[in-house]
């Protein structure tokens, strides 16, 4: 799998060639099943002969100039060329929201099981802060380990409050920020992935099968680290926006695949082509 600070792009060699039935943009939300649907998704492209390109480093573009300028100069002459984007996938895609017409697709994660998931696989950068500021309020008010997920979409460019604010306007602004996220993007809670797969299959004609364990990137919990972490939380709710954006997806009717009549009478992947996978 590529670099988290990359961004993935799969391609068919021109538009009358297209494997699915329309351009899959993925953001990839952190610690929330995102590397085994890009897993599988890997493996469905290959299948179908679909080009791969990586454009590395794209964290160190976006700090730098807040803006995309050598990826997407790449995706311009990509597509210039003749070919047409099937499938990009990125932790940064949600950033590209402006410049793409379709609709993104996300997972997220109940907030509670993610944070774990979260600081477990950034241990070793928990334990360093403690250690280095001699306190675990410095991990629970790390802008890093605040609503990690809802920050996923916007980081670095917006900066959350640690912290609830006391000023109703500026919490007005939050519920705003969240709301209009959830206009932008379609997104699938975790406890729902088998939907999600079923989504992509008649969206865009995606034929995957679920992929039970992740690989390589599976990280067992830093017990020790997550119960100094419990004690702490009583005093600061590190995913308390995190929250909100949870609970409104969940409240929202599950999405429907919206596939135009002239998409479906296309020769597009019909739903008989047989499921791929992960594995031999």
């Amino acid at each position: 799998m590529s670099s988290s600070n990359s961004l993935e792009v799969y391609f068919s060699a021109a538009p009358d060639r297209a494997i699915l039935r329309r351009p899959l943009y993925f953001h990839h939300t952190p610690k929330t099943a995102g590397t085994s649907f890009r897993y599988a998704m890997r493996h469905f492209m290959r299948e179908h002969g679909a080009g791969r390109m990586v454009v590395p480093n794209v964290r160190v573009d976006l700090k730098a100039a807040h803006r995309w300028p050598r990826g997407l100069a790449e995706l311009h002459d990509m597509v210039a060329a003749g070919n047409r984007i099937e499938v990009l996938a990125s932790h940064y895609t949600a950033l590209l929201a402006d410049a793409i017409d379709e609709p993104i697709v996300s997972l997220i994660r109940d907030p509670d099981e993610h944070y774990e998931s979260y600081v477990a696989f950034h241990a070793d950068f928990a334990r360093h802060e403690i250690a280095h500021r001699g306190s675990v309020e410095a991990v629970l008010r790390h802008p890093k380990f605040n609503n990690p997920q809802l920050r996923s979409f916007f980081a670095p460019l917006i900066a959350l409050p640690v912290d609830p604010p006391a000023d109703a306007a500026k919490m007005d602004r939050l519920i705003e920020l969240i709301d209009r996220t959830l206009k932008r993007f379609t997104l699938f809670p975790t406890s729902e992935y088998p939907a999600f797969l079923d989504y992509c299959r008649h969206q865009y004609g995606a034929h995957l099968i679920e992929v039970r364990e992740k690989r390589r990137t599976h990280v067992p919990a830093d017990v020790s680290l997550l119960a100094e972490l419990a004690r702490h939380r009583r005093d600061h709710d590190p995913v308390w926006l995190d929250r909100i954006f949870y609970d409104r997806v969940k409240r929202l009717p599950a999405p429907a695949p919206q596939v135009p009549d002239a998409i479906r009478a296309t020769a597009y992947p019909s739903d008989d082509v047989r499921e791929v996978g992960i594995g031999a």
